[in-house]
């Protein structure tokens, strides 16, 4: 309860009616809540998780890798230039396998939430031209084994 103007007010009501009254205008685009549970590696693989994200003003990216037991090894945050969610989430692949690579890890497990990136690193999508550098790079290496219990937007890695 609140007083204003020699007046009692329900504060509780006043909110609900606001939230009623501007609901339409204020309210986000709402996408359907997805459940996602993190695994751990199995014995032996490191498991990278990345994800990119950009905004009106600011674009990044970064990610996390962690051993068989779920601990984290190493984690990294970077900015990135540009408006380009595919190239952010490319980016933040490339930069875990990059880290991986100067860690000695040769058995990574990838995971990402952008399935047009993964389909892109795979050869199963097209990519543009901006895109081909940084694709070259991982592809030149790493060696992809593909099993078929992936989930969708992860895949796992070896290093010859």
């Amino acid at each position: 309860m609140a007083r204003a103007n020699g007046k009692i007010f329900n504060l509780n009501q006043i909110a609900r009616a606001n939230l009623e009254k501007w609901s339409g205008i204020l309210s986000p685009v709402a996408r359907p809540i997805r459940t996602c549970i993190w695994k751990k590696p199995e014995l032996g693989w490191t498991k990278l998780n990345t994800d990119g994200s950009v905004d009106r003003e600011n674009a990044g990216y970064g990610g996390l890798l962690r051993d068989y037991k779920g601990d984290p090894i190493c984690a990294f945050v970077s900015k990135a230039l540009g408006d380009d969610i595919f190239l952010v989430e490319l980016w933040a692949i490339w930069r875990g396998l990059v880290l991986a690579l100067s860690l000695g890890i040769k058995v990574i497990w990838v995971e990402s939430d952008s399935e047009s990136v993964v389909q892109s690193i795979n050869g199963d999508r097209p990519y543009s031209q901006k895109a081909s550098s940084c694709l070259k790079h991982i592809w030149e290496e790493w060696w992809l084994h593909r099993v078929p219990r992936l989930r969708r937007g992860n895949k796992p890695w070896i290093r010859q």
